[in-house]
Formats: C-alpha cells, structure tokens, sequence
C-alpha cells in the first residue's frame, strides 16, 4: 500500500510536540502551537460622540464604567476599550464611532468667487471672518481684482459692489475660520487660514482660495475638546484618554 505525503504529514501531525531545552534553559518546540482562544464578540459602531456616551451610560454588553477607558484617537475616532487585556493578551474593543466622510473645502486651490463662496457658507461654522470672506466673494464677478497693496496682512483691492460702484476694500491675509471637520457635538476647533486672491480677465473671472498655516494644531484642539465632552457626559470613574 502507498502512503501518500499528505498521508505522512497527518500521521506527524498526530504526535504531541516534543520541547527541547538548550544550554541557557530556555523551552523550544519541535511544532508550532496554535493558541484556542475564546470569541470576542465585534465592537458596536456608531458616527457620533453622543452614540458612544449613550452606550456607556446604559451600560451596553454589561460595560461597567470602572473596566473600560474611552480612548480618543484623533479628531475623528473615538473607541471604548477594556481597561485590562484578557489572558491571551487582548484589549477588547467595545465601541468605535468614527466621523462619517463629508464634503469638505478645497484647501490650497484657487476656486471661482461662486464655488468659493458656496463652500465656506456651507462648510464653515459661523465667525466674524467667515463673514467677511463670504462678503468679499458676494462682491466680485466678472471684473479683475486689482490689487493696489498687500502687505501680508490685509490685501486692498477693488471690488465691484452692486451695478456699478466700485470701491478699495480692505481684505485680510489671515483670517481665523472654524470649518466642519470633527464631530459636530462639540465645538468646531478655530484655526489660522492665509487668503488670496488672484485677478482675472474679461473671459475668466478672478479666483480665491484659503491655504492652512496652523500646522494641523486644530487636530490636537478638537481631540482635547472631545476629552472634555466625556468627561462631563460619562461616569466619573471611567478613564479618558487622549
């Protein structure tokens, strides 16, 4: 009778594993071992920090606030893990919200005044300097930006208002804008931004555009305000950290 290899193989396969111990008494395996570990059931998903502080509060899967520690990860994902691994050396995942994907604003582009000023009204928390872009881009059209002065803080510039009056508005170079991009339960973190503007033709109209200059500090902003919602929402006992 011919033993085949896979044969062969089955027959090892069915020996217990022998352990060698060398010189400096350290255990060695003539097989590999592969560890029976229990399920762990998948974590709860949820898009919002009030998702996430209803779940602790009614104590989902028998979360006992004194076992589990929310962990803010970044701007964007909250995740609700056990305070101890388990034997084989797992932190269980309970909850994980994550900020769903959203349109956002096209940062370091010069847009058209239209699509510029559609999307910081629609993608901006209200400010003073919101206000005012969305003035500066509600006045121009068709006619060429000209600027008569920059000095890297404001920008003068003639801007056609209404049929035909045409003034020298003053226009900030660094402006102060909150736009939408964590969660929406918290504040909306406030950061520096750089304005342009370029001048256009009588085909082409002039072009705006905003360029980030706080060097991603707004994430460690949201990220620590995202801390101090739940230290105000969730037990006291239960750890947060950022």
């Amino acid at each position: 009778m011919d033993i085949t290899k896979e044969a062969l193989q089955y027959i090892v396969d069915l020996r217990p594993p022998t352990i060698h111990t060398d010189s400096e008494k350290r255990d060695y395996s003539d097989r590999p071992l592969t560890a029976v570990m229990e399920p762990v059931p998948d974590d709860i998903k949820v898009t919002t920090l009030s998702g996430v502080k209803d779940l602790l509060n009614a104590k989902v899967e028998g979360l006992e606030s004194a076992k589990v520690l929310v962990h803010v990860k970044s701007h964007a994902k909250v995740v609700v893990v056990a305070t101890c691994s388990d034997r084989w050396g797992r932190r269980q995942t309970f909850i994980k919200s994550e900020l769903p994907e959203v349109q956002v604003f096209r940062f370091g582009q010069f847009i058209d005044h239209e699509s510029f000023l559609i999307g910081v009204m629609a993608n901006f928390a209200p400010t003073g300097d919101r206000d005012h872009l969305v003035q500066v881009a509600s006045y121009i059209g068709m006619e060429k930006v000209r600027t008569s002065s920059d000095d890297g803080i404001t920008q003068e510039a003639t801007l056609k208002s209404g049929a035909s009056l045409k003034t020298n508005v003053p226009i900030k170079n660094r402006v102060q804008l909150a736009p939408f991009r964590t969660f929406r339960e918290i504040e909306q973190p406030t950061s520096e931004f750089l304005f342009r503007l370029r001048g256009g033709d009588e085909k082409t109209p002039p072009t705006l555009a905003l360029f980030e200059a706080d060097g991603g500090k707004w994430q460690i902003d949201a990220m620590e305000t995202i801390g101090r919602y739940f230290r105000t929402v969730v037990p006291q006992e239960t750890v947060v950290v950022i």
